[in-house]
């Protein structure tokens, strides 16, 4: 019989069938979970409430629900005592691929009803922000996908064991390894659950679609080789499974299939293309005398070389969005202080390749170490002439990494056609050279025409319109160092000429930002901060940048002139209600405080790890905030917060039995260690600054020293404030301020 029309006869067949039925309204039924039961996205922006946690529980269940329907159909015959008869009348392995597709075919039009069902209250939830393809590609990758890969494993499993019960326990341990902890950060290894950390509302989810893309086709593979060969496992004549095997392996396409499907997935998975390869490894950890998972070289670290001296950096790069990556040349103006030949360590992101290093005119070779570490770094060895002076021009390309220990949120560069956010050695190979001066980079980026970009140091200014529909700009920072922005942001100008200030935000948000109170949050925070630590020196030529950043970076930062907010400190949910505890207008009174402290002084201390800028930013927004709502305010939503926060983390089981911490999996560990970190830098600082103020005289007291601080010079360790600067400022010691 014709393959097509026996599918089709099967699908019918199937509709007739109550228990198909039943599985597509128990399908249809599941995204409703996502809504309050099942959220994998982290809560923080709409389109992770109202689309990827349905369509991922709608993945989840759907492929439950298609799995278990599977092994009922192909257990049927067996239990019906009727297989033996069946096979005779049609091949089963004819029989076994009308099934697989008739199946696959139903989950299809399962998941085209599910999506065209929550499709009115999504897009009217989102509204600005709803996209067509965002949503059919989410249903699609994130969902039909999943369905698909529940039929093959369940129809896999069950040719081989011919089993229900057996079968069955084999499917639900599968998933359960997808969902154990042990594989929760690793993008490749979750089949039935992607990896999905938040959707952004306003800056697009292509990042998130590649790596979905990327592990659905691998998974796809290695369950299709698995189905082939479940298929030479399927019993003829009533043999038995080895018996079959010798069997049905004459049948040369089946194992064709298998080897090569199979070989496709283990291809993939050795060469995935978008996390590096650095370690993560235990060392000491500092607050409990355990061990702390943290991310290690293959080798030992690099050094760099004091004999070499750069004089400045220029790059010219063009950032391909469609395919996600980059062409570029950078050229380094470098004194070589010796008479002899120097090794010269270029340190650059390790999705990205050198093509070619050319030193005065000629071509020299280079050794790529291929020792991926930290966060987003490689190193490459090359030998420099004995030559004083240097200039050497490197050709680079490729695709930006997400650091492995930041894989679980899949946080990195992006360079997509809605976003681009790029920074350091992802732009230019940086020269590891051990110098005191700071020296200043330039360049030349190249992207679409329809983004605006946003960079630290100087405004951007426009070189070059296009033809092939890009523009290029022109970058500069005095201070060495580039982080780029681009998206299609819309600029709030506030500030005067002496302090100006430009707030660019995405234009989705237009309309919205002027019925919210976002200016005004920005006038106060800069005029408490001026007023209580001291003016900044911004001016027209280096104005303060702030920039909404999208809910993948999973919040904020401030680096020289440029500050960067997450896009979840705007959810309407936030900005709507300015009395709820730690909201949106304290999340970006932080992120601007950050300028003062963070920026421009900086808190570090080598004897207290937990000394850091965050804890006095922290307190900062804490006083604007009760000098703006008040003291019962702010003992409510912060000083209780911090309270609780602080016994929850002293509470914790490992904390108070840290034997048991190196028998976690690492990266669960890893996870465990910088929660514990963050809790104290968030909790314990700013209640050991709030004691200090009650030590020294108050609030007027505190504000003092921290003015006195922030312009002091001859601090221990110039240009930081350490945790003793503090203290003695204070007149205090730090067994006063034990908690």
């Amino acid at each position: 019989m014709d393959f097509r029309k026996r599918v089709r006869m099967e699908i019918l067949r199937l509709l007739r069938s109550k228990i198909m039925k039943l599985v597509i309204m128990l399908t249809l039924i599941c995204p409703i979970l996502g809504y309050s039961l099942y959220q994998p996205a982290t809560y923080g922006t709409t389109s992770s409430v109202v689309l990827a946690n349905p369509v991922l529980a709608g993945g989840l269940g759907g492929a439950f629900v298609f799995g278990m329907y599977t092994l009922y159909e192909w257990s049927r015959d067996e239990k019906a005592r009727v297989k033996v008869l069946a096979d005779s009348i049609i091949n089963p392995l004819f029989n076994s691929g009308v099934k697989i597709v008739s199946l696959i075919c139903l989950a299809f039009l399962t998941t085209v009803l599910t999506a065209i069902v929550y499709l009115p209250y999504t897009a009217v939830k989102l509204g600005i922000q709803f996209s067509v393809l965002e949503y059919i590609l989410s249903y699609g990758l994130l969902m039909f996908l999943t369905v698909v890969m529940g039929i093959l494993a369940s129809a896999s499993i069950y040719q081989i064991v011919t089993r229900a019960e057996l079968s069955f326990i084999i499917f639900l341990l599968l998933i359960l390894y997808s969902l154990s902890p042990w594989v929760e950060e690793r993008y490749m290894l979750r089949w039935i659950n992607p990896l999905i950390p938040i959707y952004s509302d306003n800056f697009g989810n292509t990042l998130l679609f590649r790596t979905s893309v990327y592990s659905r086709i691998f998974w796809i593979s290695l369950l299709l080789g698995l189905y082939f060969v479940s298929l030479l496992s399927v019993r003829v004549y009533e043999k038995t499974i080895f018996a079959s095997i010798r069997k049905n392996i004459k049948n040369k396409w089946l194992l064709t299939f298998s080897i090569t499907f199979i070989t496709t997935a283990f291809l993939m998975y050795t060469n995935q293309p978008y996390v590096d390869q650095a370690k993560v490894e235990l060392e000491e950890n500092y607050f409990s005398g355990g061990d702390i998972a943290v991310a290690t070289s293959n080798k030992e670290e690099s050094k760099g070389n004091k004999n070499l001296k750069l004089i400045n950096t220029f790059f010219n790069i063009s950032l391909n969005t469609l395919k996600g990556k980059t062409v570029g040349k950078a050229i380094y103006s470098i004194v070589n202080e010796s008479q002899d030949s120097q090794e010269c360590i270029i340190n650059l992101s390790p999705g990205i390749k050198i093509d070619s290093i050319i030193v005065n005119g000629k071509e020299i070779e280079f050794i790529d170490l291929k020792n991926d570490y930290g966060y987003g770094n490689r190193d490459i060895i090359t030998e420099l002439p004995k030559d004083k002076n240097i200039n050497m021009e490197i050709k680079y390309g490729g695709t930006v990494k997400i650091p492995a220990p930041v894989e679980g949120l899949l946080l990195g560069g992006e360079i997509t056609s809605d976003y681009i956010y790029i920074s350091g050695n992802e732009l230019a190979p940086k020269l590891l050279i051990l110098s005191d001066e700071i020296n200043p980079i330039e360049g030349n980026i190249t992207i679409p025409s329809n983004m605006t970009p946003v960079s630290i140091g100087k405004p951007v200014a426009l070189l070059s319109k296009n033809m092939d529909g890009t523009n290029t700009w022109e970058v500069f920072n005095e201070s060495g160092g580039m982080n780029f922005f681009a998206a299609d942001y819309e600029c709030m100008e506030i500030g005067n000429e002496f302090f100006p200030v430009n707030f660019y935000y995405s234009k989705k948000h237009s309309e919205k930002f002027e019925n919210w109170n976002v200016e005004e949050i920005l006038k106060s925070t800069i005029e408490y901060c001026t007023k209580t630590y001291g003016k900044l020196p911004y001016s027209k030529e280096l104005p303060l940048n702030l920039v909404m950043n999208s809910a993948h970076f999973q919040g904020g930062g401030a680096t020289d002139n440029l500050s960067f907010i997450t896009e979840s400190s705007f959810i309407e949910e936030v900005l709507n209600d300015p009395l709820k505890g730690a909201n949106a207008s304290e999340v970006i009174a932080h992120e601007i405080i950050h300028q003062w402290w963070g920026v421009h002084r900086f808190m570090m201390d080598m004897e207290n790890p937990e000394w850091t800028s965050e804890g006095v930013t922290v307190y900062a927004t804490y006083r604007m905030m009760k000098e703006k709502y008040g003291e019962e305010y702010v003992k409510k939503n912060y000083i209780d917060v911090w309270e609780r926060e602080l016994k929850n983390t002293n509470d914790n089981f490992y904390l108070r039995n840290p034997k048991y911490l190196t028998q976690l999996p690492e990266r669960y560990l890893y996870n465990l260690q910088m929660e514990f970190i963050s809790m104290n830098i968030y909790t314990k600082v700013p209640l050991q600054i709030l004691k200090a103020e009650e030590l020294v005289g108050g609030e007027e007291e505190m504000d003092r020293i921290l003015k006195d601080l922030f312009s002091k010079e001859d601090t221990e360790m110039h240009p930081y404030i350490t945790w003793q600067d503090f203290l003695d400022a204070c007149g205090l010691i730090e067994s006063q301020l034990n908690l």
